[in-house]
């Protein structure tokens, strides 16, 4: 998928690199060099050092990235459309070679973060396939303790039919001897 730049990074390469502060050389600058800007920060991000994918930490625009570094210059894609936001140098303003030291420093500390989350999601990714599995081996025996359940409630209702058909049998047995005593002694009703 081709590259897009926005308007507002090509704003940002005439003013950051090529130090043009008014907004009508800016424009006219944009105009004659667009596909000179397009080649430029392409270039920066094929050359550059991906240091980072995912979701963006702005609190207004929390969409996917990707943060790219060339040298001091940071440039950043949206992930999806794949065009340039911005781009801009990271300068401390306190010289190139301190602004090198600081942002190797940085680049030192994030190797150390992205090893650290690596290992977190290892571990994750492990812990949630035995978890699932638990869960999977619980669902199964849950299953057939409800296949049992429903079974001995099955035959809990046919025993308790079987009762009730005793319990008639013993009735009509016990009706039959108040009979006979009722025709022994003459009697219609005992």
């Amino acid at each position: 998928m081709e590259l897009k730049i926005t308007e507002h990074a090509k704003q940002r390469y005439a003013e950051r690199i090529m130090d043009k502060n008014d907004k009508n050389e800016i424009a006219v600058f944009i105009a004659n060099n667009t596909d000179k800007i397009s080649e430029d920060i392409s270039k920066m991000i094929e050359y550059g050092q991906l240091i980072y994918q995912g979701v963006s930490n702005h609190e207004f625009n929390k969409q996917p990235v990707k943060i790219y570094l060339k040298d001091t210059w940071v440039v950043i894609v949206d992930e999806k459309q794949n065009k340039v936001i911005t781009l801009y140098s990271i300068d401390l303003g306190v010289g190139k070679e301190f602004n090198e030291l600081y942002i190797n420093k940085l680049l030192d500390k994030l190797t150390e973060a992205q090893n650290k989350y690596n290992d977190k999601y290892e571990e994750f990714d492990n812990r949630k396939k035995e978890y699932q599995s638990i869960i999977a081996e619980n669902e199964s025996t849950i299953s057939e303790y409800r296949q049992t359940a429903n079974s001995l409630e099955k035959q809990n209702v046919m025993y308790k039919g079987l009762i009730e058909e005793l319990e008639t049998s013993r009735f009509i047995a016990e009706k039959d001897v108040r009979d006979i005593v009722a025709t022994l002694i003459g009697k219609n009703v005992f």
